[in-house]
């Protein structure tokens, strides 16, 4: 079968690297895209890596939308495999082309990265496609640092990523961005960043917690956050006024129950007197993800009284009685079991630096 399999893949490749009508293109495009399908088939295409690497990022730029978007399929198919995805962010191209790519070193243009990054940033047909691409290859931390590292300027390079994100496009959602952004800040280079007071990028992209129409910018962006959060030094700054964190990852996790003045009046003031059609988070793992920032900024003894004065308590009482996730609910009660606590009763100042129950410290440092 495998002999077969490299026997179909020579043909394929002399088709494409031969050919200038379009649709001879597809259907030879069509061809390696079944074989990404079985891993036989992507072990073949694996040990010549390098050439469909090379062929597929230059019909990226095919005159013929369809012949690129058809090389986008087979790329985030290889994408979506840890092997696949080391691939494209090892393999060097032979530039034959000038590059519009202003955001990439000048020693990182002749890479499958770049390429990514210049559909993606102009905007193209593809940018879609290429942006969820570059959001597959950069979930193992080691390529999200060689994306990081191809940035000629990471900082503009990350506000440059965040205002396409906040900015509405005419035939593209650029919705693989938000995942990117979350992949790249495992990264602490990127949390840096966005926890620079002068460029206030952490509140910039609040507004997308709650973008109803995109599961994947909320996913992507609420990850974001989280590990934002690792560090408990930056907690109380981004609890103060001048962030106010709190309300943003609160208001997803409360519905319509109403309370009684005294509660409602110690509630942040975006709490306070929620409408009666007041919807929670629909998709648990973002709860889950939104529960954890919490238990992450409950981790210092200044961080918990910040929780505990603004009544925190109240919204995760109602989350509970409301909650059907386990996950979520077994969070919700680690949680809830610190901040009733007192602090004589808890008896370390940062729980980070203390041995406690594995399940906490599990809850603690996820990512």
């Amino acid at each position: 079968m495998g002999d077969v399999e490299a026997e179909n893949l020579k043909k394929i490749l002399t088709v494409l690297k031969s050919t200038d009508v379009s649709e001879t293109k597809i259907f030879a495009l069509e061809c390696l895209l079944g074989l990404t399908g079985s891993d036989e088939g992507l072990e073949t295409i694996y040990k010549n890596g390098a050439a469909i690497c090379q062929i597929l990022c230059d019909l990226t730029f095919d005159k013929d939308d369809n012949v690129a978007q058809k090389s986008c399929s087979i790329l985030i198919n290889l994408s979506a495999e840890e092997k696949g995805a080391n691939l494209l962010t090892s393999t060097e191209l032979s530039v034959s082309r000038p590059t519009s790519n202003i955001i990439c070193k000048q020693n990182a243009e002749n890479s499958v990265i770049s390429v990514l990054l210049e559909h993606t940033l102009n905007i193209d047909t593809i940018a879609n496609e290429t942006c969820m691409i570059l959001a597959n290859i950069s979930r193992n931390a080691d390529n999200a640092r060689k994306i990081y590292d191809s940035f000629e300027r990471p900082d503009d390079a990350i506000e440059t990523i965040v205002r396409l994100l906040l900015k509405k496009h005419d035939n593209v959602n650029l919705d693989y961005l938000a995942s990117l952004l979350s992949n790249l800040s495992q990264l602490p280079e990127v949390r840096n960043v966005f926890l620079d007071p002068g460029k206030d990028l952490l509140q910039k992209i609040f507004p997308l917690v709650e973008q109803k129409n995109s599961i994947r910018r909320r996913f992507g962006i609420v990850g974001t956050i989280r590990n934002l959060c690792l560090s408990s030094n930056n907690h109380e700054w981004m609890l103060s006024s001048e962030v106010d964190l709190l309300p943003r990852v609160l208001l997803p996790l409360a519905g319509p129950e109403e309370f009684d003045d005294e509660d409602n009046e110690k509630l942040p003031l975006d709490l306070q007197y929620l409408p009666d059609d007041k919807t929670r988070e629909p998709e648990a793992e973002i709860r889950k993800m939104l529960l954890e920032i919490l238990m992450q900024l409950s981790s210092t003894r200044s961080t918990r009284e910040i929780l505990r004065n603004f009544n925190v308590y109240v919204i995760l009482r109602e989350l509970h009685k409301w909650e059907t996730d386990h996950e979520c609910l077994a969070t919700c009660e680690d949680l809830v079991n610190i901040l009733i606590r007192t602090e004589d009763e808890i008896g370390a100042d940062n729980l980070l630096k203390v041995d406690i129950p594995e399940h906490l410290t599990e809850k603690f440092n996820e990512s």
